[in-house]
């Protein structure tokens, strides 16, 4: 999708397209572990320019030549945002950024505020830098003013957690202008995705073995939202599997 948007931009004054995007996970350790290794199927680490080390920000900058003969280049920058440690907010962690796409992974993992605080960043549409912009890259706003006119935008992707989330409140009850869900089907069903990936089969197989955990096949292999969990977990470590007899106890 990020790519899809950059192959999109206008061309700068000097003949180039830009493009900067955002990738977000809640840890540095989960963004290291999950994220950044899918990212290296696609764009391997010896790819274009890569700085970052593990727990730390990482960015990643790619140049493509594109068919009408234009260089298209992408920086792709890598973030954890639940570890700023101190008195650092989201939103000062935030401020300033300068792109035009964002991608939140597991985004009902992290905080509310990251969607919030992001989308403002982004929807000020200030990269490329204006000085670099062709007069045809503008349109007349509100109050006569040029704006930026090119596609930018914030996705995530999530297995459905429990309704007490914050993604559900935003996305199927107050649903704000510009926000949108699109429900995969479930993984049992015909026309479920990824066969290449996952077949059907195995959905199947996964489901018949948690049949005793109804919540996790229903979010996991179904993608319904959960049942909704008052207050706090006493033992956070409970396990249906381990600590569920499999019958009655005489």
């Amino acid at each position: 999708d990020g790519l899809t948007v950059a192959t999109q931009m206008p061309v700068c004054v000097d003949g180039i397209r830009r493009f900067k995007g955002f990738m977000f996970r809640d840890t540095y350790t989960k963004l290291w572990d999950t994220l950044i290794p899918s990212w290296w199927q696609w764009f391997p680490e010896s790819m274009g320019s890569w700085s970052g080390s593990r727990g730390r920000q990482a960015t990643h900058t790619l140049r493509f030549d594109q068919p009408d003969g234009r260089i298209l280049e992408t920086i792709f920058e890598f973030r954890a945002l639940d570890e700023l440690g101190g008195q650092t907010t989201i939103e000062d962690a935030l401020k300033g950024l300068e792109g035009n796409w964002a991608y939140l992974n597991e985004i009902d993992t992290q905080s509310q505020a990251v969607l919030t605080n992001i989308i403002g960043r982004i929807e000020q549409r200030r990269y490329p830098p204006h000085r670099m912009l062709p007069p045809t890259a503008f349109k007349i706003g509100e109050g006569g003013m040029r704006v930026p006119n090119y596609f930018v935008g914030v996705v995530g992707d999530m297995n459905p957690p429990d309704v007490d989330n914050w993604t559900y409140e935003l996305f199927e009850e107050k649903k704000p202008s510009g926000h949108r869900i699109f429900h995969q089907p479930s993984g049992r069903s015909p026309a479920g995705e990824n066969r290449m990936g996952v077949s059907l089969d195995s959905y199947v197989k996964l489901a018949e073995l948690n049949a005793h955990r109804p919540d996790y096949v229903r979010r996991m292999i179904d993608g319904q939202w959960g049942y909704s969990r008052d207050g706090s977990p006493v033992y956070p470590e409970f396990d249906d599997l381990v600590h569920v007899a499999e019958g009655d106890i005489k």
